[in-house]
């Protein structure tokens, strides 16, 4: 009985934390032509009045490797969806983060993954590689500016 009401916290806890499923963005990946995209994962929060499907997408792609992201920089207009495919043609597993729009995804060696996300709020984002990559992993930034 004294491990009820615990438990019973760390629940009503868990579900608190946990973002609402019509409100998250989705990452799919691809590692091979004959493998079909599916969504693995969550990533990314959406904050807007309309869904995701209704408003403009844009469709951008990213490269990564030792040690540098392609392009640099990034630049979208407030309210645009942006569906961010991003390719590791590096030798070393690397990762995105972008935490300003709540973005964390592994791009394993050869492999590609697309998040999709709603560049909502105005400003200046950083994204770096977020899994240690070796002697130039510090420098691997990059900035997303939605304007």
């Amino acid at each position: 009985m004294r491990f009820v009401l615990p438990i019973l916290v760390l629940a009503l806890f868990a579900v608190a934390c946990s973002p609402a499923p019509e409100m998250a963005a989705t990452t799919q990946e691809t590692s091979a032509p004959s493998t079909p995209q599916s969504p693995t994962e969550t990533v990314g929060t959406a904050v807007a009045q309309q869904p995701l499907g209704q408003r403009p997408v844009e469709k951008i792609s990213l490269v990564v490797d030792e040690y540098s992201w392609t392009p640099s920089e990034i630049r979208v207009k407030q309210g645009t969806t942006v569906e961010l495919t991003v390719t590791n043609n590096g030798e070393k597993p690397h990762g995105l983060g972008m935490p300003g729009m709540n973005v964390n995804v592994a791009i394993p060696v050869g492999e590609t993954k697309t998040v999709t996300f709603l560049a909502d709020a105005i400003g200046s984002n950083r994204f770096f590689c977020s899994i240690p990559c070796g002697s130039g992993h510090n420098g691997m930034v990059g900035t997303f500016v939605v304007e």
